[in-house]
């Protein structure tokens, strides 16, 4: 018989000054840490910027409306052509329509750049929380480990400080998932188990 990790949830809660937010993410079965790692990634944006997250899903819903309206204006064109009987620059509709879709594309194609580049920034900006997303994961999945030494080792992550300054916070955030979690874990350690965790 082979002895999958049980269930672990993993709690992060960030406290401010008159806010607390928290996140809880329920495993039922075993994952593996790259995607572990990006759904925490998400987390962590989600709740450090969540303006960043905003404008990333404004921008994703924004670049794909403005392919499929690429897509339709040359789906429609071929359709033109395909139906087209004789000379085809004597069908003002279809000489019509491939002008219109000429100024129509050329500002989508504008509106795709642009919003591609804000895409970059916002994805730059996104990656700086990606160490605490990293060490977040490694640390669920040693201490998901120790209930394989014994099912009463289960532990959440909490406490985190607050900081408005970014290099400061990433760094308080990446300092402090890793003591608290050593702390609490230690804490809840059998004498026995402990030279096993350190």
């Amino acid at each position: 018989t082979t002895q999958l990790l049980s269930p672990l949830t993993l709690a992060l809660l960030i406290k401010g000054v008159q806010t607390v937010c928290v996140v809880f993410l329920r495993y039922d079965r075993v994952v593996d840490l790259r995607s572990f790692s990006l759904s925490l990634h998400s987390d962590v944006v989600r709740l450090e910027r969540p303006d960043l997250e905003e404008q990333r899903n404004q921008l994703i819903v924004r670049i794909n409306a403005d392919r499929n309206q690429l897509k339709a204006i040359e789906d429609r064109i071929l359709k033109l052509l395909f139906n087209s009987k004789g000379n085809i620059l004597d069908n003002e509709e279809l000489v019509q329509t491939l002008q219109e879709s000429k100024v129509t594309s050329e500002a989508i194609k504008h509106r795709l750049e642009e919003a591609e580049a804000t895409e970059l920034m916002i994805n730059a900006a996104r990656e700086r929380y990606r160490p605490v997303a990293t060490r977040g994961s490694v640390m669920y999945f040693v201490i998901a480990s120790l209930s394989e030494i014994d099912p009463m080792y289960q532990f959440s992550l909490k406490y985190f400080k607050q900081s408005s300054v970014l290099e400061e916070r990433l760094q308080i955030l990446l300092d402090q998932t890793l003591l608290t979690s050593y702390t609490n874990v230690s804490r809840g350690l059998f004498e026995q188990h402990k030279t096993i965790y350190r």
